[in-house]
């Protein structure tokens, strides 16, 4: 299958950096194009992504926006009419959303934030919709997504950038990290700030489960073993999110 993939942001970068290859192992061709917005491409370049940057960004101002879109949505019909593509994919990629219906060619989306406008416009043009298992009901309905067109994977969106992480037991000894850190001693503290859960008590269930694995151990109080780089729950199990089936979601 040749694949269309348009990255318009950097955090797409490294959400579909670990994907990339898995869609190759599957026997799929990719052909990427990006937008030259953010540190996007040179995400890209960087992860040795080989990308046709198209268009860029539209400023502040909403109507700019709005005409960039379609002026990029454009210039990406121009380069995908020859290519031949099969399916075009990305994380609400509006233009190539635009593109792709102008072209005839099938449309996946990919989503994690349920307050964006503009999911009407991705989600209703879309043959396929993949969001976190936590993704509000009432949003798909809002945005247009039926239930047989949505895709769900566990886990959030940055588990995927850690999809192929291997963890580095000497981590503390990194030369990236302050002598007194590599030391080990006083005087130095290492703090990880993460969200708190309260922040997402209208859309998360008020006794939530595991986001990785959707057990019902509480993730309230989770705790990682030594090393890791993704939270566990009360089962005590390591999730990661698993690649081979978002894969399958988008083929």
């Amino acid at each position: 299958m040749r694949i269309w993939l348009d990255l318009a942001n950097s955090p797409q970068v490294l959400f579909f950096r670990p994907i990339v290859p898995e869609l190759e192992r599957f026997g799929h061709l990719v052909t990427i194009t990006s937008r030259d917005f953010a540190q996007t491409t040179q995400l890209a370049d960087r992860y040795g992504l080989r990308h046709t940057v198209v268009g860029a960004h539209g400023g502040k101002r909403l109507s700019k926006i709005g005409l960039r879109v379609i002026e990029r949505a454009w210039q990406l019909v121009r380069f995908a009419r020859l290519r031949k593509f099969d399916l075009a994919v990305s994380h609400n990629s509006y233009a190539q959303a635009l593109a792709a219906t102008a072209l005839r060619i099938p449309f996946v989306t990919s989503m994690d934030y349920e307050h964006q406008p503009a999911n009407h416009l991705c989600f209703r043009l879309a043959s396929r919709v993949i969001v976190p298992v936590y993704f509000p009901g009432w949003a798909l309905r809002k945005y247009g997504a039926t239930p047989q067109k949505t895709g769900y994977y566990h886990g959030l969106k940055e588990q995927v950038y850690l999809a192929d992480f291997t963890p580095q037991p000497a981590s503390p000894q990194t030369e990236s990290l302050p002598s007194c850190a590599r030391r080990g001693g006083g005087g130095c503290t290492i703090i990880s700030i993460t969200r708190s859960l309260n922040r997402y008590s209208t859309t998360w269930p008020q006794a939530p489960k595991c986001i990785s694995c959707s057990c019902h151990a509480s993730i309230r109080n989770w705790t990682a073993p030594a090393h890791s780089a993704v939270p566990t729950c009360g089962c005590r199990r390591l999730h990661w999110t698993d690649l081979t089936c978002f894969t399958m979601l988008i083929s």
